[in-house]
């Protein structure tokens, strides 16, 4: 129910928010991620169906992160610009975001 409300005040607020300032947002990247949350999401919920435990919270936390980061990607949620702002991350770390993004900057040019 939380997630639910969230969603719906996210879509109240940013109809406001067009509305009232005039601005465009950008809805199709949004409703690609709201798409990708709802995969991770109904991945977690099937995994804590059969247990809540404390531990397996943590582990469907992990999936949730995971399945949300790779639904973005095939879902084309990231937009060029996004890559960019991730340079410098890959440039820092390059032994483990380097092949990544250049792989997904690829990826996203095709």
């Amino acid at each position: 129910s939380s997630a639910i409300t969230s969603i719906i005040i996210f879509f109240a607020l940013g109809f406001g928010i067009v509305r009232v300032f005039a601005v465009a947002l950008p809805w199709t990247q949004l409703l690609r991620l709201l798409l990708s949350a709802v995969v991770a999401g109904v991945a977690v919920a099937s995994m804590l169906w059969f247990d809540s435990s404390l531990m397996m919270q943590f582990w469907a936390g992990l999936l949730f992160i995971v399945t949300y980061i790779g639904a973005t990607v095939g879902f084309r949620a990231w937009r060029p610009d996004d890559y960019a702002k991730l340079r410098p991350l890959a440039e820092r770390y390059p032994k483990v975001f380097g092949r990544t993004l250049l792989a997904l900057e690829r990826w996203a040019g095709s």
